[in-house]
């Protein structure tokens, strides 16, 4: 887990060399539950046969899967996107910036 201080915008101190054009949630809250459930639900219901495990959460996601619906409601809540499955930046890089990943390492150290 990366440390960020208070009122530095995240996608700021990850992306310093990006022009942020958009960000948001791919898949909401819903279906980070729902992928979890499923998973679970195959381990508990395989009684020990790691063979089986896969197969049942992909039984048990094609079973859940229409509550995936939820995230058009749901992922517009304040704080959807602490809990969302996927989220996606899409950024433009700046031209009159190089990008050096050890300088940029050295800058995230002193901050």
């Amino acid at each position: 887990m990366i440390a960020v201080p208070n009122g530095v915008d995240l996608e700021k101190f990850l992306f310093p060399e990006l022009e942020i054009v958009e960000s948001g949630v791919r898949s909401g809250p819903w279906s980070a539950l729902l992928m979890f459930l499923a998973y679970w639900l195959g381990v508990i219901c395989s009684f020990g046969f790691k063979k089986a495990t896969p197969f049942l959460a992909h039984i048990f996601m094609l079973v859940l899967g229409p509550l995936k619906y939820l995230d058009l409601l749901f992922a517009r809540f304040p704080g959807a996107e602490d809990v969302s499955a996927h989220l996606y930046i899409i950024g433009r890089k700046n031209n009159n910036q190089s990008f050096n990943m050890k300088n940029e390492n050295e800058q995230r150290k002193r901050i």
